[in-house]
Order: structure tokens, then C-alpha cells, then sequence
């Protein structure tokens, strides 16, 4: 496995308290989740993350996209969605692109990168 249970315990850590340092320190987590991921075939990825929501094709690519409802196993004070788009070209990831639902939290601070990668984490707890 490519992520230890301390990375998984520190994105649960992240959800439930919601706290931004503890979202950044899970999104570093994810970036290098990111880097472990790059050059994983589709079986590889479909076996640690399952199946994707849905699959689109993108300039000879092909991207997988998968959700996570993060306001349905946290506390939280919005519904926040983690979204993820894997890219896989020749067959192999080349690329993992992080979103949200929320570009800002409820007082109006934009999210960093890092806080939005933290959201996804937990879609790729298996790999």
C-alpha cells in the first residue's frame, strides 16, 4: 500500500475537526499522494479507489472522476464535496487534479490548495 494508516488517521484527523492546519498538513499528504500515484495503471487505481463516479475524454486523455461527500463523515458548517479527476494517458496516471464544491470557507477565506486536496483525501485511503 502506498499510503501508510498514518496518512489515512491524518485525513480522518482533518475531516473531523475541520481545522485549517490540519487540512493543510493532509493536503501536503495528498501532493504527495499525487507524486506516488503518477504512472499507475487504470486496474492499479481502480482497485484502491474504486470504480470512478464517472469518465470523460479530454485532448487524447482520459479522466476519471470520483466525489467525496466530506460534510456527510465530518462536522461540518457547509456541505463540502472533495473532487477529484485522475488523468490517465497511455493508459498510465499523468495527472490528479483536486477541486471542491467551495472555492471559500463560511467567512469568506479561499480555500489554499492544500485545504482543497485535504476534501479528496479519503478517495484514495486504499491506495
Amino acid at each position: 500500500m502506498k499510503i501508510q494508516l498514518a496518512l489515512a488517521g491524518l485525513a480522518t484527523t482533518c475531516l473531523a475537526s475541520c481545522g485549517f492546519y490540519q487540512a493543510h498538513q493532509a493536503g501536503e499528504a495528498a501532493a504527495d499522494l499525487q507524486a506516488l500515484l503518477l504512472g499507475d495503471s487504470k486496474a492499479d487505481i481502480r482497485a484502491c479507489a474504486g470504480p470512478p463516479q464517472s469518465i470523460s475524454r479530454e485532448s487524447g486523455s482520459e479522466v476519471w472522476h470520483y466525489r467525496y461527500d466530506a460534510y456527510r463523515h465530518a462536522q461540518m458548517d457547509r456541505d463540502y464535496v472533495g473532487l477529484a479527476d485522475v488523468v490517465f494517458t497511455g493508459g498510465e496516471v499523468t495527472d490528479l487534479r483536486f477541486r471542491s464544491n467551495y472555492e471559500t470557507n463560511t467567512f469568506g477565506m479561499a480555500f489554499t490548495p492544500n485545504q482543497i486536496r485535504a476534501l479528496s483525501l479519503p478517495i484514495f485511503e486504499g491506495c
